[in-house]
């Protein structure tokens, strides 16, 4: 994946932005990007690991220290 951007979760793995938003649930991605104007992708990125903790009451995959794809 040439130029990915990488982000990091909350437990500081380091994983593509792209790969991780194609695995996102989409209603709460899409409803949690109109809640405002993002200053990055790492942003928007911990912002939804806690929506998706808030809203499913359980830690996203991703989220996790040992990453499930």
């Amino acid at each position: 994946m040439e130029n990915s951007l990488e982000v990091k979760n909350i437990n500081g793995r380091t994983l593509f932005y792209d790969a991780a938003v194609e695995l996102m649930d989409d209603d709460l991605r899409e409803e949690l990007h109109n809640t405002q104007n993002w200053g990055s992708e790492q942003e928007f990125f911990t912002a939804y690991e806690y929506a998706h903790m808030e809203k499913f009451d359980e830690v996203w995959a991703l989220s996790k220290e040992n990453l499930t794809w």
